[in-house]
């Protein structure tokens, strides 16, 4: 199913894209990256908001007040990890949500 699979981006863009960066109405996506089959995929989080939010964690934040930050050597914060089973559910959830796109995957195998 997702043995080839390199790179999955699931969005959810915003409502009104006018209010996309500043306005609270703000797109999230979930990129989910690995370098080889078999591994387990990365998860980087991102956003269309202005402003401080840590990509590892996936909140609203800026990372000096993050636990896992230092002042010597930034960010010390691990990804989360997913496994190819685990995303194959996410994914699925993500294919039947009217709210996500999913790039980078045949959506069909997933739909149900």
């Amino acid at each position: 199913m997702l043995r080839a699979a390199s790179k999955i981006v699931i969005s959810q863009d915003p409502q009104e894209w006018g209010r996309h960066n500043n306005g609270g109405d703000y797109g999230f996506s979930q990129i989910y990256t690995r370098n080889a089959p078999g591994e387990d995929f990365e998860i980087e989080h991102r956003t269309t908001a202005d402003i401080d939010f840590c990509h590892v964690y996936g909140v609203f934040q800026p990372c000096r007040n993050c636990r896992d930050w230092d002042e010597k050597d930034g960010c010390c914060a691990e990804p989360e990890k997913v496994s190819e089973q685990e995303l194959g559910k996410i994914l699925r959830e993500a294919c039947n949500s009217a709210d996500e796109k999913v790039y980078g995957a045949i959506m069909e195998e997933f739909m149900d």
